[in-house]
């Protein structure tokens, strides 16, 4: 603000202070201290029906004596900073900033009290409600839960155990966001097929899994990474237990972009599939070495077999007879080995051995199958 702008501002506060004869300007610090408490209490209750008027009166010259005294303060500040020398010129630009800040105060408190309601007046407010005009008229609607909190929901059923309201809430979840991010999709396909298999959903369950693969085929990431890494050895997979001109030929496909391949698990009990799957991969022309899987059964416990039935084909029936003629886990994986041996399989792999003395239990399989030299 200019000089003669404050000037200005100032004879005009000064005569608004003064157009009221029958109400003498109470001292400055009596004033503030009813400002403070209008301030602090002005929402509580209710005022007398008498004082009402008188209070907002009060405040206001207050609030509009205080504005007049800072301009009165600054103008003063001002004629000063003329009269300094320039040494001191930063102590009293502090003191400049120090009116200033006194006299947006006072606007604050005047701005305030304009602002308080009127006496007898309620300051309670109604919640607004939501509503929706429909034929029948107009009726409430609850807001519709985000999908974050589907999510959270879900969570919470999978810690009580309630698999199934888990993998409900994470469908709906799925289906509401249909721009989700690729690897928040991921999370949430893997979250359902683990739900899918808690809840012995099996189906749903490999579903779930098939569907957060980044890929479609395994083919395709094969591909990937022949070409980012063509130095790097791949294989692929092959089940001798469907049929075998087809599982061959997808071994034989130009696509397979893999340098030898694996097998799903197989068993002594089922060897005519391996035979069966050797003779067409010759047929074929397949030269790439194969990799056979054979399982180490632990035992012939009843339900760990149907379990495992799931996930790969077992010979409940079979193991169970083995088990109970008395062979031992490493006999029934070397009868297995032996058989495949004999069938032209060169190249093997065991699933499930055990974490403690891995080594021993495989070098007691090779003996056992006639795998591992002879000592003289």
């Amino acid at each position: 603000m200019s000089d003669h702008k404050a000037d200005n501002h100032t004879d005009a506060a000064a005569a608004a202070t003064t157009s009221t004869p029958h109400a003498p300007a109470p001292a400055a610090g009596h004033d503030s201290g009813k400002l403070t408490d209008l301030m602090a209490h002005g929402d509580k209750g209710k005022a007398p029906a008498s004082r009402g008027p008188d209070l907002e009166q009060q405040a206001m010259r207050a609030a509009e004596q205080a504005l007049a005294e800072g301009e009165r303060a600054i103008a003063t500040a001002r004629a000063q900073l003329q009269q300094e020398t320039p040494a001191a010129t930063k102590k009293i630009s502090r003191r400049e900033l120090a009116l200033r800040v006194l006299l947006a105060v006072n606007v604050l408190a005047m701005v305030i009290v304009a602002m308080l309601p009127a006496p007898g007046s309620s300051t309670t407010t109604k919640p607004v409600v939501e509503h929706v005009e429909h034929a029948t008229g107009t009726e409430k609607i609850a807001p519709a839960p985000r999908t974050d909190e589907l999510w959270v929901a879900a969570m919470a059923a999978s810690s009580r155990h309630d698999y199934a309201a888990a993998v409900t809430l994470l469908e709906r979840y799925l289906a509401e966001s249909p721009r989700m991010a690729p690897s928040t999709q991921m999370a949430v396909l893997t979250a359902l097929a683990y739900g899918a298999s808690k809840a012995n959903d099996w189906k749903r369950a490999q579903d779930y899994e098939r569907r957060a693969r980044a890929v479609e085929h395994a083919w395709q990431l094969r591909k990937l990474i022949r070409e980012r890494h063509p130095e790097l050895p791949l294989g692929g997979w092959a089940n001798p237990a469907g049929d075998p001109a087809r599982q061959v030929a997808f071994v034989a496909d130009g696509h397979f972009t893999a340098d030898f391949y694996l097998t799903q698990i197989v068993s002594h009990h089922r060897a005519g599939d391996v035979d069966g799957f050797l003779r067409e991969a010759e047929r074929q022309g397949i030269t790439a070495p194969g990799v056979f899987g054979v399982f180490y059964y632990r035992s012939a416990k009843a339900s760990t077999l149907r379990t495992l039935s799931q996930f790969l084909p077992v010979p409940v029936d079979e193991l169970s007879a083995e088990f109970a003629a008395g062979a031992t886990p490493v006999d029934v994986c070397a009868r297995s080995i032996r058989e495949l041996v004999a069938l032209g399989a060169r190249h093997f792999y065991v699933s499930n051995l055990p974490l403690v003395r891995t080594a021993s239990v495989l070098n007691a399989i090779l003996e056992k199958a006639g795998l591992l030299p002879h000592e003289r």
